[in-house]
């Protein structure tokens, strides 16, 4: 979890070439997103793929091993609206 953004900013510097894509979860790209400062500082192109599923789901199937029921509600997240975190960092959204 929160690995996909950076290590696609990594890879189109490596490929510089080639279309990058990062597929992402929501929670994972919350633990990242100060990378979009990256992406606004350098330009770099990397394309992004949002999975708004409002849940932590490498978290969850750990926690239902070790927690309670109660606990693992918490685990769902309300998410911020990530088009506009991307127009605040300056970022072009498709949706």
């Amino acid at each position: 979890m929160g690995f996909a953004l950076p290590a696609a900013i990594g890879a189109k510097y490596g490929a510089q070439d080639k279309t990058v894509v990062a597929i992402i979860g929501d929670g994972g790209f919350q633990m990242t997103l100060q990378e979009l400062g990256t992406i606004m500082q350098t330009g770099i192109d990397v394309k992004i793929i949002i999975l708004n599923n409002r849940f932590l789901g490498m978290v969850a199937p750990m926690a239902g091993n070790c927690l309670m029921t109660a606990v693992i509600r918490l685990l769902i997240l309300k998410v911020p609206i990530f088009v506009a975190v991307a127009a605040a960092y300056r970022i072009p959204v498709n949706v």
